[in-house]
């Protein structure tokens, strides 16, 4: 049977589509122009990257704050090693920093019962701490090899293959099932035998993964690494799954294309105040209150969707 067009199914897409045409208008027309599109298009690249990973999270009803943390030191570290022992390992260390992170926060959220946020909180702050003290007043060049590769079309195509890969994983594979089943009821899980603490590493292990492919997105995109480095990364990629229509608590409600037009509701909103020429004095407070306003119309109207879908 057909199914009929219900609002709630459509309200980020709505809001989005609002804040373009609104931002937009304040903006005389420079929001739309190809530069700023382009601009958008750059701001939502590592937030896309991040929530392709950050959503097996959410999915299980649970949080990783720890992906800007991840990010950073993970980019920071491979470039340091890269300067000493060359390129070649450049990647390696990265990958296995990330994966690392991951797997560390995996077991002890699963195996040791402390909450995932504060177990991810936790993590944030020392890797936020171990970056300080990398870095320190420096700034980390980046390899040559990476920054050459700062054009649009690569960051493009790089984004796109990793939300491909890892969305089919999420959305047609048992492993992705058995994450958002967990959001809905855990005890549904197990009584199918299945190992939910298995799942929830691994679920950790690829957040830990991404967040070392944010990592060198930002290196691209920045040529190089300091203490600022994936600062509220972490704060943008779980807002861009939230205002996308994915349930605090998880479940069925989550969905890849969901985070996608969340991410791009972030930067439509951020770029759009700026050059709508609000004041910096005030641009923060603006923004902290239309997210706000955003965040509650869109799970006003998908609460309840998700036991649903």
């Amino acid at each position: 049977m057909k199914k009929r067009f219900e609002i709630k199914n459509w309200i980020s897409v709505i809001v989005l589509a609002a804040l373009f045409v609104v931002l937009g208008t304040m903006s005389g027309g420079k929001l739309i122009t190809p530069l700023n599109i382009k601009n958008l298009l750059e701001q939502s690249l590592p937030i896309i990257i991040g929530g392709a990973g950050v959503i097996y999270i959410i999915a299980m009803g649970s949080t990783d704050l720890s992906i800007g943390g991840t990010a950073a030191v993970s980019a920071t570290a491979a470039c340091m090693v890269a300067s000493r022992f060359g390129f070649v390992w450049f990647f390696p260390v990265s990958i296995a920093i990330g994966l690392g992170i991951g797997l560390l926060n995996g077991i002890v959220v699963s195996k040791c019962r402390v909450s995932s946020f504060m177990t991810t909180l936790a993590m944030l702050i020392g890797l936020k701490g171990l970056l300080a003290a990398l870095v320190g007043d420096n700034i980390i060049i980046a390899p040559m090899q990476i920054i050459a590769l700062n054009k649009i079309q690569f960051k493009v195509v790089f984004t796109i293959v990793v939300v491909v890969v890892f969305g089919f994983i999420f959305e047609s594979t048992r492993f992705g099932r058995y994450c958002k089943v967990m959001g809905e009821n855990e005890q549904m899980v197990l009584s199918m035998g299945v190992n939910v603490n298995k799942i929830r590493i691994i679920a950790y292990v690829i957040s830990g993964f991404i967040g070392s492919l944010v990592g060198i997105m930002m290196l691209i995109q920045q040529g190089g690494s300091s203490t600022t480095m994936g600062s509220f990364l972490e704060m943008k990629v779980m807002m861009a799954i939230y205002l996308g229509g994915v349930l605090v608590s998880g479940g069925l409600s989550s969905k890849v294309y969901k985070m996608i037009i969340g991410a791009f509701t972030i930067s439509v909103m951020v770029t759009g105040l700026y050059l709508a020429g609000i004041s910096p004095d005030y641009l923060n407070a603006i923004e902290g209150v239309l997210l706000m306003i955003v965040l509650f119309l869109t799970m006003r109207f998908n609460r309840g969707k998700g036991r649903t879908e």
